[in-house]
Order: C-alpha cells, then sequence, then structure tokens
C-alpha cells in the first residue's frame, strides 16, 4: 500500500489512469465545522470542464462537528478507477493532508 505524491512528495490525490484505491484519509482545520472530502472517477483535472457524474463519485467522507479531527474510509476490497481521480470537493480540511492509498 503506498500514498498517491507529486514528485516533490507532498500528498496530491490527483492521478490519471486504472489503479485500486484501498482508502483515503484528511485532517480537518477546524473540529467544530462539519467537513467533506468528495473523490470522482474523471479523466480531466479541470473540473468545469470534466465529465464526471457525481452520482458516480468514488469516495465521499463527511464529518460531523465536535467529532474526531480526521477524516477517514478504508475499504475491505479496493475500489478501481476507470479513467483516474480528482478532488472535486474538500470543505473544512487542511490543505496537503488529503491521503489516498493505492495498492
Amino acid at each position: 500500500m503506498y500514498i498517491i505524491e507529486c514528485p516533490g512528495k507532498f500528498f496530491v490525490p490527483i492521478r490519471k489512469g486504472q489503479f485500486e484505491i484501498l482508502g483515503m484519509t484528511a485532517t480537518v482545520d477546524d473540529i467544530t465545522a462539519v467537513s467533506r472530502v468528495t473523490l470522482v472517477d474523471t479523466d480531466s483535472f479541470d473540473i468545469k470542464a470534466s465529465t464526471y457524474d457525481l452520482r458516480k463519485g468514488l469516495i465521499d467522507v463527511k464529518g460531523l462537528p465536535n467529532q474526531k479531527g480526521i477524516l477517514e474510509q478504508m475499504f475491505p476490497g479496493p475500489l478501481k478507477t476507470m479513467r483516474g481521480l480528482s478532488v472535486i470537493q474538500s470543505d473544512n480540511v487542511v490543505p496537503g493532508t488529503i491521503k489516498v492509498f493505492l495498492r
């Protein structure tokens, strides 16, 4: 299992191609507010020009106020992408802390 990173070794949850996702985590910025991270299977990193369908999102993790400071979702089996992975929503999340785990 490894985390998607850019060449500079920063966590970047964006990647093209077919691969298997095992889970994701993100650090919540303000634990007194709601938080949410949504990842979709898309081949475009320009969300405005993308052809994603929100109903076909891969991961949609929501955090309630006054809960733990980490959003996380791990899967018993891998989720396979068809085109790639992109973040379309990251509300109340510390920038650079979204980690997507791959096989």
